[in-house]
Formats: C-alpha cells, structure tokens, sequence
C-alpha cells in the first residue's frame, strides 16, 4: 500500500477529507511544576559528574571570569565568543571555524545529575553549532543560577521545539578503533566549565 493510499484510507475511515482543517488541539492540563531549587547545593554535584565526564570545571566569580578566559585562549589564539557574535582573526566561514583554537560560549543550563551542559538558544544558527564542536577547546559559562537537578527540569525550562538544542557531556570520545579511548575526534578535545557564582 502506497503512503497515499493509506492516508486516503485514514481520511475515510475518520469521516475527513484531504481539504477538512486539521482538529483543535485539545485543551491540556498545565504542565507539573516542579518547585526551584536552590541551584548553589547543586553546583558539587554538577562539577563532580562533569568531571567525571571529562571536562575541566573550575567555579570563578563573574569579576575573575574575563580573565581566567583570557588564560585560557589569549588574544593571539583564533577564538570563537558566541557571547558577543564576534569572531576573532578569522573569516566567518566553514574554514574558519574548522580553524579555531577555541569556542566560547553561555550555556542555557546545566544538568547536576549527568554534568550535561544545555546550549538552546534560538539566536545559535548552525554556524555557532558547528563551531561548539569542531574548536579542540570550549570553554562554556554557567551561571550557578541555571543549574537544574534533572533532565526533566532542563526540558520543562527550555523554550518549545523547533528550537534547537545542542546537549554537552564532557569532550568528545569514542572507542570505535581496536576498544581505545580516543577524546577530539569527533568535537572538542578538551572542555573547560566556568561555573559563575
């Protein structure tokens, strides 16, 4: 049976035609509201599962955030800062981005259960995707404020689809060859997490 077919076959059997305007949607229940936490006891906890992933956590003040930065990818180095939409020494281009020493960027949230970081925002176009995961270095900002518990917390917070949503546990690994564990193939060899407090 072709795809027509079976949709035609649908349509009758609904009493519908292929022209009939889709139903309302029904009206739903809200959606469960969890209480907030307090996001500071969840910080341990998702420096410690971070970590454990493989990314380098290190918690800074938003005064000594610039600078701990600056240690991290000098001014000389070819950076990315999706913060500002500023691209450093390089073109934006493909090449560019395949180019570069390091990506710097806010993450929407971060996961305390699997230190997962949560890039979502809707102004991130593929470019800035691509740049999250081919620099061999990210450093990524949360502030302390945007620590959930869960990933049922971070969906319920995120804005609904379509908007994209790129999810980040530790550097990029993989074991494909002979069993060994090979990290920077297939994105970021090393992350570094500032947590902002």
């Amino acid at each position: 049976m072709t795809l027509p077919t079976l949709l035609e076959t649908l349509r009758q059997a609904l009493g519908r035609t292929a022209t009939t305007p889709p139903l309302p949607l029904p009206d739903l229940p809200p959606a469960l509201v969890r209480p907030r936490l307090d996001p500071a006891p969840l910080a341990p906890t998702f420096a410690a599962r971070a970590t454990a992933a493989g990314a380098e956590v290190v918690t800074v003040t938003a005064s000594a955030l610039d600078d701990t930065i600056r240690a991290l990818a000098p001014a000389s180095q070819s950076t990315r800062d999706l913060r500002t939409r500023r691209v450093a020494e390089t073109a934006d281009t493909r090449a560019a981005i395949f180019a570069l020493d390091a990506t710097i960027a806010e993450a929407d949230l971060a996961i305390a259960a699997s230190g997962t970081l949560v890039f979502a925002a809707p102004e991130l176009d593929h470019d800035d995707h691509l740049a999250l995961m081919a620099a061999p270095l990210v450093i990524a900002i949360v502030p302390v404020d945007r620590i959930v518990p869960t990933l049922a917390d971070a969906l319920g917070t995120l804005p609904p689809p379509p908007a994209t949503r790129l999810l980040v546990t530790g550097p990029s690994k993989t074991a494909d060859i002979e069993g060994i564990l090979v990290t920077g193939v297939h994105g970021p060899e090393r992350l570094v997490v500032m947590v902002v407090t």
